[in-house]
Order: structure tokens, then C-alpha cells, then sequence
């Protein structure tokens, strides 16, 4: 991952508690079988991704604006310590939005072409 990329959120549904807690919600990719199976079960639809108090403010300031380079610095300043090492958390955080089909990389924030703000319910 480039230092002069822009991590950026995906358009998925999150808001914030009153706490500063960011979550993350979306609905499962299920087979057929597990969408038959999951509708007798009357299993919730949706995925709930909580996230913890250093993944919220990098789920924040994943908006497209910040590069790689000063979200790392901003996270460094925030937490100093408890993030160390800031560079490898951040990115080792940032690949599982990527992974979770949460986040992409973009070159530059003209780019970005969709909304990335909270309560954008995509569904």
C-alpha cells in the first residue's frame, strides 16, 4: 500500500453511537441453501461490525480526503503508544476493510464519485 494512496470507505451503512463507537453494518452474501436456511431459522440479515475505539477513528478518517501517509501520522498522534507500531496497525487495519469488501484505494480524492458519509443506507 502506497503512502500517497487514499484508503477509502465503501458506500456501506455505519453510523456512530453516542459513545464515538463506529458501526458497520451490511448484509451477508449467503448461497441459496444458507439464504433457505437462514430464512426457516429467521436469522438477522445483516452483519453488525462494532468497531473498537482505534478502528473508528481509522473507519473516520478513511473518507477519501486523508492519504495513507497522514492518516498514519493522525492515528500516531491520537494514540501513540497503544497504536504502536502506528504504520504496520494501520495498514494490517486498513487490508482487513479491504478484505471485508468495506474499503478501496484510490489515486486521488477526485476519484471518489460516490458518498461515504454515515447513514447512507445502500440496501
Amino acid at each position: 500500500m502506497k503512502v500517497d494512496s487514499y484508503p477509502t470507505r465503501c458506500p456501506v451503512y455505519w453510523y456512530t453511537t453516542e459513545s464515538g463507537q463506529v458501526i458497520i453494518e451490511h448484509e451477508k452474501s449467503l448461497s441459496r441453501f444458507e439464504q433457505l436456511l437462514a430464512n426457516f431459522l429467521k436469522a438477522p440479515k445483516e452483519l453488525h461490525h462494532p468497531l473498537d475505539e482505534m478502528n473508528s477513528m481509522l473507519w473516520k478518517l478513511i473518507d477519501g480526503n486523508n492519504n495513507l501517509a497522514g492518516i498514519v501520522a493522525r492515528m500516531d498522534f491520537a494514540f501513540a503508544e497503544k497504536i504502536s507500531p502506528v504504520n504496520e496497525r494501520v495498514v494490517m487495519s486498513i487490508k482487513m476493510f479491504l478484505d471485508l469488501k468495506l474499503a478501496v484505494i484510490i489515486e486521488r480524492p477526485e476519484d471518489l464519485s460516490w458518498d461515504v458519509g454515515p447513514g447512507i443506507d445502500h440496501h
